[in-house]
């Protein structure tokens, strides 16, 4: 029998008989059509069966208790009880309202704020019904946290995430070319596994691949409240430990870290404004060098730590007078070293602990400003390092023997 049949033998309208069948108060068979319409068959059962829901409507039962019978008949028992005790509430109000009309005067005509006065004020207060008053938004509010509280577990995620990212976009200020963020695509992931886990929960329950019980929501919602604190941790982490790794070779891109990101006043002093005797021209939409090779190198981690790194080639007069520069500016700096490793001698200014060339136990921390140059070559680096647990960047790079 076709839907259009049963609503003329039972009474009822096509989306309520529809209602029934997503509630899950009856499964009669059907066939889907491509666009996914389902064209129900109901056997002479199935119509029973919505008489039966449809009778026990008419008697106030609500679909939630229908289904809690159909799942165990023995909750009819209390359910039965509830029914009565709503109706003998409903039967109360409306013989309270029954003898306040009868209190009017029969051939009295009256104005709506007199009928108002007079059938409230003999009898008790009585509320407008709650489809015809307007209720605030924190009603609303608790009304909807009551109703659906897994939207509590599934916003919370969300909003970290969207912490994270505005906290990475604001993190990503300190370079301004050629950034790639590292960490956030691990990070969202987890962090949401809450919002995944309830928005599959809520997916199978609407088309009903399997039927999910009031008992397994509330499972889930436990577990993933229970899992919020590491959602919290996890998007903290993403504060702190975004992480991003740039190089370049494009002079045009030399130097152009923003000046809010932290780095001694030595290292903004020790890099040239401008790498000396760079040749490069604009050809073809692009920076073509000449002459000299310039690299540039950056890495941000958890505490902001980096590594800054230049490196270029000077002729002997050029590394001479640059020398001098960097030994007059580091002279009096607390730290001072000279020496040299493998083909290339340096100055530098580190930190009590550290070591320049050294990655120990004891020299976890690695801050160093350090200038480097290979008197052969004419090769120049210029570089500034904040570094803990990790090797320090340009400890990677070739120093020769």
């Amino acid at each position: 029998m076709k839907i259009k049949q049963v609503c003329e033998a039972t009474g009822l309208t096509d989306r309520a008989i529809r209602y029934y069948i997503e509630e899950g108060l009856l499964s009669p068979s059907y066939t889907e059509n491509y666009m996914g319409r389902r064209a129900y068959d109901f056997s002479d059962s199935d119509v029973a069966a919505l008489n039966h829901v449809a009778t026990l409507r008419k008697f106030g039962f609500t679909v939630e208790e229908i289904r809690r019978i159909l799942t165990d008949p023995q909750e009819s028992v209390a359910i039965v009880a509830e029914v009565r005790a709503r109706k003998e509430e409903t039967v109360r109000q409306e013989g309270e309202n029954l003898d306040a009309l009868a209190r009017l005067e029969a051939e009295k005509a009256y104005t709506v704020a007199e009928l108002a006065e007079a059938l409230v004020e003999p009898v008790r207060e009585v509320e407008v019904p709650k489809t015809d008053r307007m209720t605030d938004w924190k009603e609303r509010l608790v009304s909807w946290l009551k109703a659906t509280p897994e939207w509590v577990v599934m916003l919370l995620p969300v909003a970290m995430v969207l912490s994270i990212v505005i906290w990475t976009a604001f993190d990503m200020k300190f370079l301004q070319y050629g950034d790639f963020l590292r960490v956030l695509p691990w990070l969202i992931v987890p962090v949401l596994l809450p919002t995944i886990a309830i928005g599959v929960v809520k997916l199978v329950d609407r088309f009903r691949f399997k039927p999910v019980r009031t008992a397994t929501r509330v499972m889930v919602v436990v577990l993933c409240v229970l899992y919020m604190p590491v959602s919290l941790i996890l998007s903290c982490f993403g504060f702190g430990f975004t992480l991003y790794e740039s190089t370049t070779d494009n002079p045009a891109h030399y130097l152009q870290t923003d000046r809010s990101f932290w780095m001694p006043q030595l290292a903004w002093e020790l890099f040239p404004d401008e790498p000396h005797t760079m040749t490069y021209t604009w050809q073809e939409g692009a920076y073509q060098q000449l002459a000299t090779e310039v690299t540039y190198h950056y890495y941000n981690n958890y505490d902001g730590k980096y590594d800054l790194y230049a490196a270029w080639q000077l002729s002997a007069e050029e590394l001479a007078a640059e020398v001098a520069r960097v030994e007059a500016l580091m002279a009096n700096e607390a730290g001072y070293i000279r020496g040299s490793h493998g083909d290339f001698a340096y100055l530098a200014v580190a930190e009590e602990l550290c070591v320049p060339f050294e990655m120990s136990e004891r020299y976890r921390w690695h801050d160093v400003t350090m200038f480097a140059w290979n008197a052969a070559t004419g090769e120049v680096r210029y570089i500034s390092c904040d570094r803990y647990g990790t090797e320090p960047w340009y400890m990677t790079l070739d120093w020769g023997e």
